[in-house]
């Protein structure tokens, strides 16, 4: 299946994902080239990690995730390097995505490994410091009903611009689960995963923490690292990027430059950059940006002004945007790859020149994974009408009616009506052959015509009924389709969550998926849920 059907859309990811050099010119390097991870390795600092792999140790431990302690102790060493991917830390789980940029990282660390022949680590970055709590608080999923349905989550307790990882669960959090495993087909896996998922999501735990720990359970087979990093010991080790950032913004002057070029060679650019303010969010109160003036830099929630010596003063006070981040990452990371999606893409198109200020080596930017998951009845429609999936999920609405315009009852009423019109001209001469030897039968005659076409006129009206409802039924099922395929417009793997699958599939779908990837992440796969 063409990748671009839910991967991305835009001009840019679309080149990206073709190679074309317009666009590759902004990157470290050509993703599907393994020569160009070789060459992103030679440029990575030989820094000490020890006191990084120690926090991560700690990290790991506390969130139960115990598979990744043999990686984190290969990252003590010089050579090691790191596959990072990242995400807010949505709720139970967060959409597909989340899933599908782990498993991609792990399995490129397998082939990067095998291709370098030095350690490759996986890592998922959280993004734990997120203030943006509606991109969060919700999860989808499919109902019974074959319709999208989806619920959020609010806490009583929530401050403005809170970052992810101070909200506590309350209460309220095992009512809503409570009330959404309600709605959910009773299985053999639903109560187990219900517990488990009870146990992770409990009333006092942080947001993140309740993330990670399920994180932690889903991949506890996989090793991947989680490296949360709101965590404060860590923020002395991007004070020199914090710093820097304050005292020359770098991001502002890069990104410009870049966002010009961008622009000639008529792509869009993601991240907008304001003047006057840095790639910093300040944590007072709430998560909230900085703007230079005289005398140091503003807090824009209550204006309180500081010296870019107090804000260093306290790093742990500080957190990185978007822009940022990711020279934040591979200043504690040895990364060679960052796995991504469409957005991300993007984004990274803005940022070499970032690296460059920061003499970092920008690493490998990699689509991550995308499936299509078909559970058993969608699968029987699109087997019964035979459905070309790369024609139908580009447009459902185009794909649909010409699907059904294939199963109509046309060829029989076509045959009536041809039927029926050499009847007609066979009987005209037949009553004019039998006037001639009988008046009397040409009446016969038309009567037996009439109640002729009359019952031809029945069948052809029964042939009409019966297609109607068939092709109602018909439009249900394949609406069904597009339903469970891009729920609302949209491909599932942004809208829908892993849970409603595990209840149904059990907690192998992990594995199952994983089984699926194919270097070089390019071709959507369909995978037929049994």
């Amino acid at each position: 299946m063409d990748n671009h059907l839910t991967f991305g859309s835009t001009a840019l990811v679309n080149d990206y994902l073709r190679g074309r050099a317009e666009i590759m010119k902004f990157f470290s390097g050509d993703f599907r080239n393994l020569d160009s991870f070789a060459r992103v390795a030679k440029g990575i600092r030989v820094q000490p990690r020890d006191e990084l792999a120690e926090i991560l140790m700690q990290q790991n431990r506390h969130f139960g995730n115990e598979a990744a302690l043999p990686a984190i102790a290969l990252l003590r060493r010089p050579d090691t390097l790191a596959v990072v991917t990242g995400q807010q830390v949505g709720l139970f789980g967060g959409p597909l995505y989340t899933i599908y940029k782990a498993l991609t990282a792990i399995h490129l660390g397998v082939i990067l490994q095998q291709q370098l022949g030095v350690a490759v680590v996986p890592v998922f970055y959280l993004v734990s410091e997120d203030h943006d709590f509606t991109e969060i608080c919700w999860i989808g999923w499919m109902n019974g009903e074959n319709r999208y349905e989806r619920i959020e989550y609010t806490p009583e307790r929530l401050l403005e611009r809170q970052p992810a990882g101070d909200i506590l669960l309350d209460e309220k959090l095992p009512t809503l689960l409570d009330q959404w495993f309600a709605k959910l087909p009773s299985t053999e896996y639903r109560d187990s995963v219900k517990n488990r998922l009870c146990s992770h999501y409990a009333p006092g735990k942080s947001f993140s923490a309740a993330f990670c720990t399920w994180f932690a359970e889903l991949f506890k087979d996989y090793g991947i690292v989680l490296l949360d990093a709101a965590d404060p010991r860590l923020k002395p080790m991007m004070a020199p990027v914090f710093e820097r950032e304050l005292r020359e913004q770098i991001t502002q002057t890069a990104i410009g430059e870049t966002d010009n070029s961008l622009h000639m060679a008529g792509y869009h650019s993601q991240l907008r950059v304001q003047e006057n303010r840095p790639a910093l969010f300040i944590l007072r109160e709430g998560r909230h940006s900085l703007q230079k003036g005289e005398g140091g830099f503003r807090d824009l929630h209550d204006d309180r002004l500081y010296t870019v010596e107090e804000l260093l003063d306290q790093p742990q006070h500080l957190s990185p945007k978007a822009a940022l981040r990711t020279v934040v990452q591979d200043t504690l990371l040895p990364t060679v790859a960052y796995v991504g999606g469409p957005g991300e893409i993007a984004y990274w198109a803005q940022l070499k020149k970032i690296y460059q200020a920061f003499d970092l080596t920008m690493p490998v930017v990699v689509p991550r994974s995308s499936y299509v998951l078909v559970e058993p009845k969608i699968r029987r429609h699109i087997e019964r009408y035979a459905v070309d999936l790369s024609v139908f999920l580009r447009d459902p609405s185009k794909a649909i009616p010409a699907i059904l315009h294939e199963h109509l009852p046309a060829p029989g009423i076509d045959q009536l009506q041809q039927l029926q019109t050499r009847i007609d001209q066979v009987w005209s001469g037949l009553q004019t052959e039998a006037a001639a030897l009988d008046p009397t039968l040409a009446t016969v005659l038309g009567k037996s015509h009439n109640q002729i076409v009359h019952l031809l006129r029945q069948v052809e009206q029964r042939m009409l009924t019966a297609g109607t409802l068939r092709q109602e039924a018909s439009l249900r099922q394949l609406q069904a389709v597009a339903e469970h395929l891009l729920p609302t417009g949209q491909p599932q793997e942004r809208l829908l969550n892993c849970v409603p699958y595990l209840t149904k599939f059990g907690p192998s779908l992990i594995d199952r998926l994983y089984d699926q990837i194919e270097w070089p992440y390019t071709a959507t796969k369909v995978v037929n849920l049994d």
